[in-house]
C-alpha cells in the first residue's frame, strides 16, 4: 500500500480486515440500569453500538434495570446500608427474590430502561442514515427458579427457550433486537430474570460471536 500522511486512511486500512471478518455475524450487547443512568456513557456507548450495525454485525441487546429498581425501593423503604435490608436479594444465586410487589416494579422500570435504549438507538441510526427497526417483543420463555435450600424465590427464574428462528427473521431485516430482563412462562406469567444471565444465554443460543 502506497504511505499516506492522513491517519484515518491508516486506521481504516488496519481495521477493515476487523470489519470484514464480523459482517454477517452475531454480537450480543448487555447495558445495565446504571449505564443508562449515565447519559454522557450511553451516548457514546449507543454510538458504538450504532457503528458495529453500520458494519454489518446482527446486534442483540439485553438490557438491565437493576440499579433503577434498587433505587425505587430504597425510596420506599429506605438505604438498604442503613436499614440492613437487602430487598430479599440472595446471596446464594445473587437473584433477588420477586413478590408481586418488586415484580411490578421491576416490569416498571425494564420498561423505562428499554424506551430509553430503543430511543437513543433509534436517534443515533437514523443520523448515521440507517434504515432499520429496534424491535422488542416476548422471545424468551423462562420458568421459576422454585424453592431452593428453602427460599422460595417468588417470580424469579431462569431462561429455557429463546425463539431463534424470529429473531433471525429481524435480522434478516436489518432490525435491532432489544430484550429486557423478564421472561414468561407458557402460561404467560413474567419471570424475574438476571439480566448478565439472560444476555450470555441469548448469545449461547444465537451461537453468537461475541457477547
Amino acid at each position: 500500500l502506497l504511505p499516506t500522511e492522513y491517519p484515518f486512511v491508516s486506521l481504516l486500512r488496519d481495521s477493515s480486515p476487523y470489519i470484514v471478518n464480523h459482517r454477517d455475524s452475531t454480537i450480543v450487547y448487555h447495558i445495565p440500569g446504571e449505564l443508562i443512568s449515565d447519559a454522557a456513557r450511553i451516548n457514546s456507548v449507543i454510538d458504538d453500538i450504532a457503528l458495529t450495525w453500520l458494519f454489518g454485525m446482527r446486534i442483540v441487546i439485553c438490557v438491565g434495570c437493576r440499579n433503577q429498581v434498587l433505587t425505587r425501593l430504597e425510596r420506599k423503604y429506605g438505604s438498604s446500608t442503613n436499614n440492613g435490608n437487602d430487598f430479599g436479594l440472595s446471596s446464594k444465586l445473587g437473584v433477588r427474590v420477586t413478590d408481586t410487589e418488586k415484580l411490578r416494579i421491576i416490569e416498571e422500570e425494564a420498561g423505562f430502561c428499554r424506551f430509553e435504549v430503543e430511543r437513543l438507538l433509534n436517534r443515533c441510526l437514523r443520523h448515521k442514515g440507517a434504515d432499520c427497526n429496534v424491535v422488542s417483543g416476548a422471545f424468551v420463555t423462562a420458568k421459576e427458579f422454585g424453592i431452593v435450600d428453602g427460599v422460595d424465590y417468588l417470580n424469579a427464574g431462569y431462561p429455557v427457550t429463546l425463539q431463534t428462528d424470529r429473531i433471525a427473521k429481524f435480522h434478516s431485516r436489518n432490525d435491532v433486537v432489544l430484550l429486557t430482563p423478564l421472561g414468561f412462562t407458557k402460561e404467560g406469567d413474567a419471570i424475574n430474570i438476571h439480566s448478565e444471565a439472560m444476555a450470555a444465554f441469548t448469545a449461547g443460543a444465537l451461537k453468537a460471536s461475541k457477547l
